[in-house]
């Protein structure tokens, strides 16, 4: 039988649990004395996490709940309780790769810390409260008026404009299309001296292993063996059910104390 699919899903934000919106400025503090790999890594880990559930409603609200019962405090947890408790994690989520993403990012440029969230439950706390707080800055002021009940083909006009990159990011191809669509295009076709000519001549001299590199900091070549090996450990990395598998390790293994909390307060669905 084939897994449901969720159509649709409301992002939770934090001015939904604590009744007020989160600023940017109290955000990045949250950030700065953790361990940048650890944090790094286990945000790449989530953003894996939720890429393969494939919206898949009941894997999606399970990842939910594992990642929930171990990134957010008790406090979080108890407001999730008294305010969602009815609500199924796939409909109201609280993690998302756009959202991981963009936390991630502010990792890489903020943190320089010891804590290491993958051992130091305070530290996993912050980095859950940092993306909680993230859900709240995907929108500015003026997209949340752009959006409010008001003339409805202005409505349709800005929805559309303001879900273009998020659809791009959140509906990305699956990672063995990725592998292959890159393989047959950044080295089959970038190999012929034709080609590149042609790219060279209609777009004014661009070379794209040139930029690939300047942008990337990484050459092609090695980003194409870092593919070829992501794509390796993902055919792993599902179970014969198709659900992810609970592997011991912090990530998960770690979670299964926190997990169960999350359970018992009836936040889970």
């Amino acid at each position: 039988m084939k897994p449901e699919i969720n159509p649709v899903a409301t992002i939770l934000e934090y001015r939904e649990v604590y009744d007020r919106p989160a600023r940017l400025e109290e955000l990045v503090p949250l950030l700065r004395d953790l361990d940048l790999v650890a944090s790094a890594s286990l945000l790449c880990q989530m953003n894996a996490d939720f890429r393969l559930t494939k919206r898949q409603k009941e894997a999606t609200a399970k990842t939910q709940q594992i990642i929930a019962g171990g990134l957010l405090s008790d406090e979080t947890i108890d407001r999730l309780k008294q305010r969602f408790g009815q609500a199924h994690m796939s409909e109201r989520p609280i993690f998302y790769p756009a959202q991981i993403l963009n936390v991630l990012r502010l990792v890489m440029e903020h943190s320089a810390g010891t804590r290491n969230p993958l051992v130091d439950a305070s530290a996993r706390y912050a980095l859950g409260e940092a993306c909680l707080m993230m859900n709240d800055l995907m929108m500015t002021e003026a997209e949340r008026k752009a959006v409010a009940p008001g003339d409805s083909e202005n409505v349709k006009r800005a929805l559309m404009v303001q879900m273009l990159a998020p659809f791009e990011l959140l509906n990305a191809s699956s990672i063995v299309h990725v592998a292959y669509r890159s393989r047959v295009m950044f080295r089959e076709l970038l190999g012929k001296k034709d080609v590149i000519e042609r790219i060279r001549n209609q777009c004014q001299g661009f070379d794209f292993e040139r930029e690939f590199l300047r942008i990337a900091k990484v050459p092609l070549s090695h980003w194409l063996l870092l593919m070829f090996a992501f794509y390796a450990y993902l055919a792993h990395y599902l179970g014969s059910d198709g659900v992810l598998r609970q592997r011991d390790g912090v990530h998960r293994g770690g979670h299964r104390a926190a997990s169960s909390r999350c359970e018992k307060r009836g936040v889970c669905p």
